[in-house]
């Protein structure tokens, strides 16, 4: 069952006030969905410590929520990303709260401006590939990964089961030796390195070089200065794609700077471009919708090194199918694993060893 589809139709019969719980990202993606689909809401409300009298969010008002459900009816479509279990329980519970809408909006606006569901006709025109691809999967953990990613993205539920590991560095999945050479694409601020070089601290590995492909001058900028203490990291101001050349690209300074928008042009290459022949051991990708693109500007490497990789399979409905298929392509025993790091619809990842 579509959720986003249930709440629509019954919002639109709903006479009580909708209030949207939450302020911030998800807010917006909560209130754009609402307004293109015609439901009106009356303002938003906030946890109690984190409201500031006279606040409004684009000219509605602001309550803070317990005070606001004390004395008011109305219905409530959450809007961030982490309420906890016992939370979402008292809120249904209260006695003024006729329905608690609570989606997974931040799964569904994976990406900026598009829309990161697996449709029921998306899979139903791709089921032999996501049944092949569910077939490859080697263990009974990424089965299970991989099933509650799908019925999340079909159905837009809130949660599911995630893992509680280093996200691209998880040992459940992937171990480390000596010498290992890290390619990172979309190395934002330099958290990823950092994370790599901790699991290999902690499990007796060490590494000879990184490759920190980032593509946006802010977060370059400020991975520059993260990274100052350590050796031997090859920091690429560069997009990450299938050619050499230069691509359009929103600059927005997180972890959602993508290829393919905005007004700033930048310069991109690949992986086999910029490695050449040297030796790699490890490639991570998180480069919001660009994984395909980048994997098949590395095809050299891969081929040639059979490196360990880690990619994110959520940006876009396609990437669970095609990004494996692929990697599959290239080197048709590389054994794939799956594994969530969100209870959202995002931070999915598909390893290849």
């Amino acid at each position: 069952m579509d959720l986003f589809k249930k709440m629509v139709d019954e919002l639109k019969n709903e006479t009580l006030p909708v209030m949207i719980y939450g302020t911030n990202v998800i807010a917006k993606i909560v209130t754009d969905y609402l307004d293109q689909n015609n439901i009106g809401y009356i303002g938003h409300v906030l946890d109690d410590e984190y409201y500031v009298e006279g606040m409004t969010v684009n000219g509605r008002p602001v309550y803070p929520i317990n005070s606001y459900i004390s004395k008011n009816k109305c219905v409530i479509v959450v809007a961030f990303a982490q309420m906890t279990q016992e939370r979402e329980n008292e809120l249904r519970a209260a006695a003024n709260v006729k329905q608690l809408y609570a989606l997974d909006f931040l799964g569904k606006g994976a990406l900026d401006n598009t829309d990161g569901q697996i449709t029921e006709k998306f899979y139903e025109a791709n089921k032999d590939k996501f049944i092949q691809t569910r077939q490859w999967l080697c263990d009974e953990a990424s089965v299970a990964a991989f099933d509650a990613y799908i019925d999340q993205k079909m159905t837009g539920k809130y949660r599911k089961p995630q893992a509680n590991k280093p996200q691209y560095f998880d040992d459940d999945v992937v171990s480390f030796s000596d010498n290992e050479v890290l390619v990172d694409c979309g190395a934002f601020d330099g958290d990823s390195v950092i994370s790599f070089v901790s699991e290999l601290e902690r499990t007796g590995g060490s590494y000879s070089k990184i490759y920190a492909f980032e593509a946006d001058e802010r977060n370059t900028e400020k991975m520059q200065e993260n990274l100052s203490g350590y050796d031997n990291v090859s920091i690429v101001a560069k997009g990450v794609w299938d050619t050499v050349g230069e691509l359009r690209f929103s600059n927005a300074g997180t972890t959602n700077s993508a290829i393919g928008e905005g007004e700033t042009v930048i310069a991109v290459t690949t992986i086999d471009d910029t490695v050449g022949d040297d030796r790699v051991t490890f490639i991570k990708m998180d480069i919001e919708g660009s994984e395909l693109k980048a994997l098949q500007g590395a095809e050299k490497t891969i081929r040639s090194n059979r490196p360990r990789l880690a990619i994110c399979v959520y940006h876009k409905p396609e990437d669970l199918i095609t990004i494996p298929g692929y990697i599959k392509q290239l080197i048709p025993d590389y054994r794939l694993y799956m594994r969530n790091y969100s209870s959202a619809g995002v931070e999915a990842v598909i390893y290849a060893l």
